[in-house]
This record gives structure tokens, C-alpha cells and sequence, in this order.
């Protein structure tokens, strides 16, 4: 007979996590569903993640080890705020995180993007895979429902892109992405990184177009 952890099953950010540039700012979207085996646990969970002010990740993979992750990135970055008095790079956030996932590759399941901006580089998006891998650009999209949108983005998306139609378009993509992926769900949050301010805002399930 198993114990009660294996029978409830590791709750999971099996997931749909989308971060994109537009004209004026960065624009995160994320599903709310996490899932313990054959059920989901959380249909309305908080995948993105503050880092610091203007500086956020996005998870998917197993929830204990992505919020651990988070947890240490934010630990190391405020640590080097106070060291700066100011700001933090986006990019040493992002690289703190790869190490992290590089080192224990083999025993950690996470897949993370960092997004946010600095008055160094500005606005900057990096995605961080399974083994550690990271890379840069205007956008970028993980978790198990990016397959299913992955070809959608490349047709579709322009970094020129106006506020209100990145939003119009994330909100696309992620009730694309729960249509066809059995381990997205629950709900859509955005989350708008500008130069001033951070805002966030919620869609129910009961609001998802296709």
C-alpha cells in the first residue's frame, strides 16, 4: 500500500506561462490551474511570482520546487538592491535562477521565465527550461500548453503591439492553450511591468474565448 503523498500525488503547475513585449512595457499571462496527480488541487493558483519591483517569474513544473526557487532568486536579488541602492539587473535575477535549475537538474522539475525592467538594459524577458537553459527575447512561452499555442505566437505576435492588443492577444493564447491541454485551466492573470508601475489584473474561466 502506498503512502498518503503517493496516493495524493505532487502537486504540479502543469501549465500555460506567456510573457511578452510590447510598445511601453511587458505583459505576463498565466493559466491558475496546479494538479496533484488525476485532479487539480488549485484551479485559480498565482503562478507569477514577484522577484522584486519590477522584476517577476512565471512557473510551471513541480509547485514546491518553483516557489523554492523563487523564494532564494528573491532572497539573493534584495541582497543585491541593498548592495546597489537601487534597482536590481533583470539579468541577475535570470542568472540566479539558471544556476539554480542548472545545478539540480536532475532532481528539481522547473521551468521558469524572468521578465521585468532595470535602468540598465530595460525591458528584458529570459526563459530558463528543465536542464537550465536559458535564452532571451520578445517573448516567450512555457509550461505543458505551449505547444499548443507556440506556431499561434510566431504567426501572430509583434513587439510593436499596442497594450490593450497584447492583452486582447494573451488572453487568446492562454484560452487556446486550455482548450486543447487537459492540464491548463482554471483561469487567466495578467500582469502589466511598465518603467512606473506594476498592475494586475483577473479573468474567470467563465470569460475564455476561443
Amino acid at each position: 500500500m502506498g503512502s498518503i503523498h503517493e496516493k495524493a500525488g505532487v502537486m504540479t503547475d502543469g501549465t500555460t506561462i506567456i510573457a511578452c513585449k510590447y510598445d511601453g512595457g511587458i505583459m505576463l499571462a498565466a493559466d491558475g490551474r496546479s494538479s496533484n496527480s488525476m485532479y487539480v488541487g488549485n484551479a485559480c493558483s498565482d503562478k507569477l511570482e514577484p522577484i522584486h519591483q519590477r522584476i517577476y517569474c512565471q512557473r510551471s513544473g513541480t509547485s514546491a520546487h518553483t516557489s523554492t526557487i523563487a523564494k532564494y532568486v528573491r532572497y539573493y536579488v534584495d541582497v543585491q538592491s541593498t548592495e546597489l541602492g537601487g534597482l536590481p539587473p533583470v539579468r541577475s535575477a535570470a542568472a540566479v535562477m539558471r544556476e539554480m535549475i542548472f545545478n539540480n537538474r536532475h532532481t528539481l522539475s522547473a521551468s521558469m521565465i524572468c521578465s521585468g525592467w532595470d535602468p540598465y538594459e530595460g525591458y528584458q524577458i529570459y526563459s530558463v527550461n528543465q536542464t537550465g537553459f536559458q535564452t532571451e527575447g520578445d517573448y516567450a512561452v512555457s509550461g505543458s500548453g505551449s505547444i499548443f499555442v507556440a506556431g499561434y505566437m510566431d504567426a501572430y505576435y509583434k513587439p510593436t503591439m499596442s497594450r490593450a492588443a497584447i492583452k486582447e492577444f494573451l488572453e487568446q493564447c492562454i484560452a487556446l492553450a486550455v482548450y486543447r491541454d487537459g492540464s491548463s485551466g482554471g483561469c487567466i492573470r495578467l500582469l502589466d511591468i511598465t518603467e512606473e508601475k506594476v498592475d494586475r489584473e483577473f479573468r474567470p474561466y467563465s470569460s475564455f474565448r476561443i
